[in-house]
C-alpha cells in the first residue's frame, strides 16, 4: 500500500512541475492560444483551397495517397503510416519535436 502512496505522491509532483511548465508557456504570451487556434484555421483553409484546386485541374494524373498518423502518449511517440517512408519521416519529425520541446523546457521559455 506504500508502494502505490509514494507512486501517486511522485506522479502528482510530475503533474505539479508540467503544470509550472504550462504556465511559463501561457506567461509567455497571453495571447498564445488564440495565435495558435488562428494558425490551425489557417492552415485549414489553405489546405482545402489546395485541395480544391487540385480537384479542378483539367488533367488526370493517376495518383496514389499515402497519410500517416503520430500519437504522443507522454513523451513517447507511436508513429504508423501507409509506408515505410511515410512512417520515416512522421518519426523524425516527431524526433525533432520533441527536441525543440526538450531544449523549450531546458531553457525555461
Amino acid at each position: 500500500m506504500l508502494k502505490y502512496f509514494l507512486l501517486t505522491l511522485n506522479l502528482l509532483k510530475y503533474h505539479f512541475v508540467l503544470e509550472k511548465m504550462v504556465e511559463k508557456l501561457l506567461a509567455f504570451d497571453p495571447n498564445l492560444g488564440i495565435l495558435m487556434i488562428s494558425m490551425g484555421i489557417l492552415l485549414l483553409i489553405v489546405g482545402s483551397l489546395l485541395l480544391l484546386l487540385s480537384l479542378s485541374s483539367k488533367e488526370k494524373v493517376k495518383s496514389r495517397a499515402e497519410g500517416g498518423f503520430v500519437v504522443w502518449i507522454g513523451p513517447i511517440p507511436i508513429v504508423g503510416g501507409t509506408d515505410r517512408t511515410v512512417a520515416l519521416t512522421l518519426a523524425i519529425l516527431s524526433a525533432v519535436i520533441f527536441i525543440i520541446f526538450l531544449v523549450l523546457i531546458r531553457f525555461g521559455v
